[in-house]
């Protein structure tokens, strides 16, 4: 497959060529990305990062009743809790 220079295309031609082409061929050709990137909405503003954890059982039904009740839902609490655990620890971090 003959690769387009990206780097010359507007934003709508390079989704129209992915949009019409088999990209299979592309993976693992990229190259490594440097720096931190950040993952914004469409004003810009950061969009929350994913993270995984494990809890018990007991502990993920009792949330997920909770949650249930709760406006912003599972995440929602966790990102309460972990706020106010931050808030309550000060030395513990350098940026909350």
């Amino acid at each position: 497959m003959e690769q387009p220079d990206l780097n010359s295309m507007t934003d709508d031609q390079v989704a129209e060529w992915f949009a019409s082409n088999d990209t299979s061929g592309l993976v693992g050709t990229g190259r490594p990305v440097e720096g931190q990137f950040v993952q914004v909405d469409e004003t810009g503003a950061p969009v929350g990062r994913m993270v995984s954890l494990k809890m018990p059982a007991a502990m993920v039904d009792a949330l997920d009743a909770a949650a249930g009740r709760d406006r912003e839902g599972r995440s929602g609490i966790i990102r309460t809790a972990v706020a106010e655990w931050l808030a309550r620890h000060p030395n513990t971090t350098e940026a909350a």
